[in-house]
């Protein structure tokens, strides 16, 4: 049920917001770790790019849903096929579910870890600094995973119609 093309689409954008997360992961480990730093603007901005990334999640969720609904169409025949030899519509939801996570778990989780590498090596220094880096990090890396879950329970739930058309027999049609 996997198109490479479809694929790349769904997952470029879930990465691209896994690595700003990150980098907020750094950013925010830098300020905790850092005494001297008590301006609340810092916060706020970090409130507003957190807000940001929710609303970039709701993307995601119509890019895994249109994903999803792509892949169902290119494989009408053998997803109805599929039901017709006695495969529960249950399965083929659970297959396009583990689809949409292949593709946007490691690319969250890999994109959130970069980003917070990367600024964490530019911007760390101190022991205080590593251990809110790794508080941080952890803490981003259970937002994305929660964030993707949802954006994926939200994605199948789109795309329930579409299955329900697509497991009909008249899609098994030659004509």
């Amino acid at each position: 049920m996997c198109s490479s093309d479809l694929t790349g689409r769904a997952a470029a954008a879930v990465g691209g917001i896994g690595m700003v997360a990150g980098g907020c992961a750094a950013f925010l480990a830098d300020l905790l770790g850092d005494a001297a730093v008590s301006d609340s603007q810092h916060y706020a901005a970090l409130a507003l790019v957190g807000a940001g990334l929710v609303v970039g999640m709701v993307a995601v969720v119509g890019s895994l849903g249109v994903h999803s609904i792509e892949s169902l169409v290119a494989q009408r025949r053998s997803t109805a096929g599929l039901h017709v030899l006695g495969t529960p519509v249950e399965v083929l939801r659970d297959a396009l579910r583990w689809e949409a996570r292949m593709v946007a778990l490691p690319m969250g989780l890999g994109g959130a870890l970069f980003g917070a590498v990367v600024l964490g090596v530019a911007a760390g220094d101190g022991a205080a600094y590593w251990s809110w880096w790794l508080v941080c990090t952890a803490a981003v890396l259970l937002v994305v995973a929660a964030l993707i879950a949802l954006a994926i329970a939200f994605a199948g739930r789109i795309t329930r119609p579409w299955l329900d058309g697509v497991v009909r027999t008249a899609s098994l049609r030659t004509e």
